[in-house]
């Protein structure tokens, strides 16, 4: 689970801090010193290597300059937001330390004894100051989890669009492809020379010469071509997975428009894979097969059900 850093900075001196008054939402600027202090701060910050996401600052003068120290010198954007104001002291505010116990003796009792409900007469209670900011940084949260989320949505669609990953990857593997699907299709006795590019459109030359499309050849060509790919494919997979690619089903592909040769060259082709490859072939021309392969499972039906016959 990701952990969230917080750095808290005070602001700087203002002519109120020396003269110790409450200042609360008054708008104070700093002092000649306090804009010392805060370019100070950012310095040390930069000298220890802190780096920052995101900057949040209240909207009074004093700690919005504090942070355009920081701006300047990291390069961040200050998000200005009121809710990060201080406590608001009531009738308090403007007065000095020494002024509030004789002016307001009641509420300065409860000013330092922490009164956790006490507004200090027109201004904010410990507990609606805390819940203030409190609300705040859940604001904060769900538009950095958002952000977040959306930045992983970007970087997805990034990597997975045309341009991204996939084309990298398939560039890597394209000539070794486009060198099985040639191998395949010669041990067909196709004798074309058919190329795939990074969009997968393909340019295939007859005697290596004359352009063709894929829409030029008979159906038992345009066959040998497919089963080259799903051949290659099958190869591709076995090259890149940790487990075994020993299965190979192959559904009508003998009912289809394969020519006699065409059907030689094919299961010669399937007798190359070995020994460790387990091929089930599906045809309706069981009769014509039956010889073909070292052990039949013939099917039939009886009451609109598929059931082995014989073995």
């Amino acid at each position: 689970m990701p952990t969230t850093k917080l750095c808290l900075i005070r602001h700087g001196e203002t002519a109120w801090n020396t003269e110790r008054r409450l200042q609360g939402h008054t708008d104070i600027p700093l002092n000649a010193k306090g804009a010392l202090q805060a370019r100070q701060m950012a310095q040390a910050l930069k000298d220890i290597n802190l780096t920052f996401d995101v900057l949040y600052t209240s909207d009074l003068k004093r700690a919005a300059d504090t942070a355009n120290a920081v701006v300047e010198l990291f390069g961040v954007e200050a998000n200005v937001d009121s809710a990060f104001r201080e406590r608001h002291f009531g009738a308090l505010q403007g007065m000095s330390t020494t002024e509030a116990p004789l002016l307001r003796p009641d509420i300065w009792q409860a000013h330092i004894s922490r009164d956790l409900e006490h507004d200090l007469e027109g201004g904010e209670s410990i507990g609606q100051f805390a819940l203030r900011v409190q609300n705040a940084l859940d604001k904060i949260k769900v538009k950095t989890t958002l952000a977040e989320r959306r930045n992983l949505e970007e970087v997805a669609n990034a990597l997975l669009k045309d341009t991204g990953i996939k084309t990298a990857i398939i560039r890597e593997y394209l000539p070794v492809m486009n060198k099985l699907i040639n191998k395949y299709l010669n041990a067909m006795d196709a004798y074309i020379h058919f190329e795939l590019d990074e969009s997968f459109n393909e340019s295939v030359k007859s005697r290596f010469r004359d352009d063709f499309t894929y829409a030029s050849f008979s159906e038992g060509e345009k066959m040998r071509i497919d089963l080259a790919i799903l051949f290659t494919w099958r190869q591709v997979a076995k090259m890149k997975n940790s487990v075994n690619t020993n299965l190979l089903l192959l559904d009508e592909i003998f009912d289809s428009s394969l020519d006699t040769a065409g059907t030689d060259y094919f299961l010669n082709l399937m007798n190359s894979f070995g020994e460790n490859s387990n091929i089930f072939v599906i045809s309706h021309k069981g009769d014509q097969l039956f010889d073909k392969f070292r052990s039949v499972i013939k099917f039939e039906k009886r009451n609109d059900f598929s059931v082995i016959a014989t073995q």
